[in-house]
């Protein structure tokens, strides 16, 4: 026989076999209605790109039903109802996942193509070198001889490393981070005379720690280091009501107190972004982008010439008449709300004896000798239940709200509370969706919407006014919701979700449940109520409450406002839950019991231990199948 027509037979051959089908998810399952698919994937999507550095990614999907999987050789468990969710290694690069399925008879594969991002490090640094594009700084960067400087580097393990900056210094050693040896790093304060007017690149060497020289590189960016004298200079902001990032970086997250406005002073730019300095005690950092620093700018030197209050009903307004526009910071607690003024001199007219529903005096302080402050104290018994600001001119102008007279009544204990509801998410039926999806193909929008209208009518039981944001057929933004929910004039803001995990976390090794975001300090007593309410009726674990950055509570100061994370549809037993009407009514019954907590508590220690009790006697049988799943049902 000819050997090489045989060769190319079995090569043939070869690629039929390991050409595996691709998994299909739930946007190439409704395009085919009817076809039985007996392994599917719904996470990761097809082609997806992983987070640089990622050693494991989590998968999740559906068989046709018990029986064995394996996902590149490991075994993964599953549910009676065949889905899964597992976690598996990956390494840099293209990443083949192979499920293999056998229910007993017969033995079915599938694979899943992903990209975990950047390169293998791990054999990268096999020999010493350092990683190019790490080093400090990655853009050009302008820093004050007297301020802190971080020099810092990836490279291999365990090696002697170096950075030098002629003339100001040559091969000052680097410290190996403890808990991540690919990281060197030095903070340095340069200090008087080490001046670099003309911007270089650093140079980053590594050696054995025999002293053999075997790598070097040089930074991106180049650095210039002036005086403090000359790197402090004021900026005009582009725009107004930004809000300073706590890192120079994108990833760095927002100081959620202050808001920028007019002009600020500078002192350099790193990596792209300005370190902008309020005062001694607050500083943060803005894209250059936002910043004007070319003209010849002065800082203000705000007077605020008047304070007066005004009270509108539940409402009390507070107007600050400033000489100039500055950037304020705002600061709460149970008992008063405070306004800090920066670039201001003085306050020359205030009246400290205010009396409102709300207010029980202002107080005026000095913070520095350009940072001002404006306490309102609160009534006694009374709290805040939200804030809005706006500039008109000049005049900084806040609005403190406290509640309504509300008329509630024995029968209706929360009589003419207007609540609005925002179902997460909007209709989007392909990859990448728009929101969470589950094992099955269940997507967030859909069941945010069925959760929302089963709150709806629980609330209006007790006699609250019930406002949606959105239909089940509609895309609104995010800006669009808060927009429309301010319009409707709202007492609460609840924001209905159900969670996910970033893709490279492990979700088997965290107890998932429901969870409570606000961002302004009003919503805590919220979340504490919702968190009370969820741990006595649902049998999921308790992830507690936290400050969050989420657009659709911090778009909404005027009231408490809550993001509600009510479960993982990841989890493929929490799915579950989600198919069983009783279980919705279960999480609307218990928001409802949250609001009754927060906005009437006499009323609820009185009549919602009992009738809750009553509830948790006709779910009980939902509960035992949810601990029946998660317990049991695994194969």
């Amino acid at each position: 026989m000819n050997k090489i027509p045989f060769l190319f037979f079995l090569l043939f051959l070869a690629g039929k076999i390991f050409a595996l089908p691709v998994a299909p998810s739930l946007e190439v399952r409704e395009k085919h209605p009817g076809k039985i698919y007996p392994i599917t994937v719904e996470y990761p999507p097809e082609g997806a790109k992983i987070s640089e550095g990622a050693k494991g990614i989590f998968i999740f999907g559906k068989t046709l039903g018990p029986g064995l999987l394996t996902i590149n050789g490991q075994k993964i468990d599953l549910y009676s109802t065949g889905a899964y969710l597992g976690y598996v290694p990956v390494k840099a690069g293209a990443n083949d996942l192979v499920l293999e399925y056998s229910d007993g008879e017969k033995t079915y594969q599938a694979v899943r193509k992903v990209e975990v991002q950047g390169i293998d490090k791990e054999a990268y640094f096999k020999a010493p070198r350092l990683l190019e594009g790490s080093a400090f700084p990655k853009g050009d960067s302008e820093l004050s001889n007297t301020s802190e400087i971080t020099f810092q580097v990836e490279a291999s393990p365990y090696h002697k490393v170096t950075v030098s900056l002629p003339p100001l210094f040559n091969e000052m050693e680097l410290n190996e981070d403890v808990l991540n040896p690919n990281i060197y790093k030095k903070t340095v304060i340069l200090g008087e005379g080490k001046i670099l007017r003309n911007a270089k690149k650093p140079v980053y060497r590594i050696y054995t720690y025999g002293g053999k020289y075997k790598d070097k590189i040089s930074a991106e960016g180049k650095l210039k280091i002036l005086p403090e004298t000359e790197i402090l200079k004021p900026a005009k902001v582009r725009g107004q009501n930004l809000r300073l990032r706590l890192q120079p970086n994108n990833s760095g997250g927002y100081d959620y107190q202050t808001r920028i406005f007019n002009t600020v002073l500078t002192e350099g730019e790193i990596e792209g972004f300005y370190k902008v300095i309020l005062d001694g005690n607050k500083i943060g950092y803005l894209d250059q982008t936002l910043l004007n620093t070319q003209k010849k700018i002065n800082l203000p030197n705000n007077i605020v010439w008047q304070v007066v209050a005004e009270e509108d009903g539940n409402k009390t307004k507070i107007i600050i008449k400033n000489t100039e526009r500055v950037s304020f910071a705002t600061s709460q607690t149970d008992q008063s709300f405070s306004i800090i003024l920066y670039n201001t001199q003085a306050i020359n007219t205030f009246n400290t004896n205010v009396k409102t529903k709300l207010v029980n005096g202002l107080d005026y302080g000095v913070v520095s000798p350009t940072t001002k402050k404006i306490t309102a104290r609160f009534q006694s018994g009374k709290r805040l239940r939200g804030f809005n600001y706006k500039y008109e001119e000049n005049n900084l102008i806040f609005e403190l709200f406290t509640s309504r007279d509300f008329k509630f009544t024995n029968k209706q204990p929360l009589k003419n509370l207007r609540v609005v509801l925002d179902p997460g998410h909007s209709p989007k039926r392909i990859v990448p969706y728009d929101g969470a999806v589950g094992p099955s193909g269940l997507l967030e929008y859909e069941m945010n919407y069925k959760i929302a209208l089963a709150v709806k009518r629980e609330l209006e039981k007790y006699g609250a006014l019930v406002f949606l944001t959105k239909d089940k057929k509609e895309t609104l933004g995010l800006s669009d919701r808060t927009y429309r929910a301010s319009l409707l004039e709202p007492d609460l803001f609840l924001s209905l979700h159900l969670n996910a995990l970033p893709d490279t976390i492990n979700p088997l090794k965290r107890e998932l449940g429901f969870s409570f975001y606000y961002y302004y300090q009003q919503g805590i007593p919220l979340a504490k109520a919702m968190e009370k309410s969820f741990a006595k009726n649902i049998g999921l674990p308790d992830n507690g409450y936290l400050q969050a950055d989420f657009a659709v509570v911090r778009g909404m100061p005027q009231v408490p406002a809550l993001l509600i994370e009510s479960l993982y549809m990841m989890v493929p037993w929490q799915e579950e839950l989600l198919k069983r009407q009783r279980f919705i009514d279960l999480l609307a019954s218990s928001i409802a019991e949250g609001v009754l907590y927060f906005e009437n508590p006499k009323w609820a220690q009185k009549n919602i231990p009992l009738q809750m009790e009553s509830r948790r006697k006709n779910l009980e049988e939902t509960l035992l199948k949810a601990e029946d799943i998660n317990l049991q049902e695994k194969r």
